[in-house]
């Protein structure tokens, strides 16, 4: 008998990234506080077939849908490990840009190994989860988490904290760039001269701390915000420090880019202040792709 399920993938930004040390097996060490935003999304829907195999569609030109496909790849992982045998059909209906920084493709793998996990009664437990989504891809297990604030360690697969945390207002704007993150650790990795530096600053620590005891307003929150891989990237695509300082110059009181890019993003007080922005910004760049 045929089901399905829909669910929400969430997209996310990095209000804080810190590349601390480059490993042995060629990952990184890293801390970053995530925070995910319930506005932006893209729809999952999966629909168990009485014959079995993997199916991926999508309207989106941009992802694989094939076994390359991230959700492709959790899904026989969790058929492996959990011996269970059904056919599936995923359907994406990408709202995320792809390669922009913002969780798209992991969020998307998370979801559809949450929904195989409830359809079947839950034969993985957590940790195992986590493991098989690591597999997959670091920043999976960030989306398994059912808190809104994440902060994340290790290369990234390591959920330290999670926090409630009341979105505010963010505008997220992507230029079109699609950024290889390899690519952009290899960039980082010849100008993070202090990347291992002990007495650097812990700007993640801080953040936690400052949420914790109750962050009062979107600049409190902005003083925080920090990404390492600005230095490699804003020099490769100067469109990503142009965009930052527009959005402040349109009233947002901080900017930053997300993860790897090239996605940049501004915090706002007031609704009315991001709207004014974007109808600002776009009159430049009407091609860019706008998130709120």
């Amino acid at each position: 008998m045929k089901k399905t399920i829909h669910r929400k993938a969430q997209a996310k930004i990095n209000l804080t990234l810190e590349i601390i040390k480059k490993r042995e097996d060629g990952f990184h060490d890293l801390r970053s506080v995530i925070l995910k935003l319930e506005n932006i999304f893209d729809e999952i829907e999966v629909s168990f077939l009485d014959n079995k195999g993997i199916k991926i569609s999508s309207a989106s030109k941009e992802i694989p849908l094939d076994e390359r496909n991230i959700c492709y790849k959790i899904a026989k992982k969790f058929f492996e490990k959990t011996g269970k045998e059904v056919g599936v059909k995923i359907h994406i209906k990408k709202n995320i840009p792809t390669g922009a920084g913002v969780g798209g493709g992991s969020s998307n793998a998370a979801t559809v190994l949450k929904i195989l996990n409830d359809y079947f009664e839950n034969p993985l437990d957590m940790n195992t989860m986590i493991g098989i989504a690591a597999e997959v891809g670091k920043d999976v297990p960030v989306f398994l988490s059912d808190k809104e604030a994440v902060l994340i360690k290790g290369a990234g697969e390591r959920i330290s904290e999670e926090l409630n945390f009341s979105e505010t207002n963010f505008l997220l704007i992507n230029p079109k760039k699609h950024i290889s993150t390899p690519s952009a650790f290899k960039k980082l990795d010849n100008r993070l001269w202090f990347m291992e530096n002990k007495n650097r600053n812990n700007i993640s620590k801080g953040l936690i701390r400052a949420l914790k005891k109750g962050v009062k307003n979107s600049q409190e929150l902005a003083n925080f915000f920090y990404n390492d891989f600005e230095v490699a990237m804003e020099e490769n695509f100067p469109v990503i420090s142009e965009l930052k300082q527009s959005l402040i110059a349109f009233g947002a009181q901080g900017a930053l880019m997300s993860g790897s890019g090239s996605t940049v993003f501004g915090v706002f007080d007031k609704r009315d202040d991001l709207i004014l922005a974007k109808k600002e910004i776009e009159k430049k760049y009407p091609e860019f792709v706008y998130l709120f």
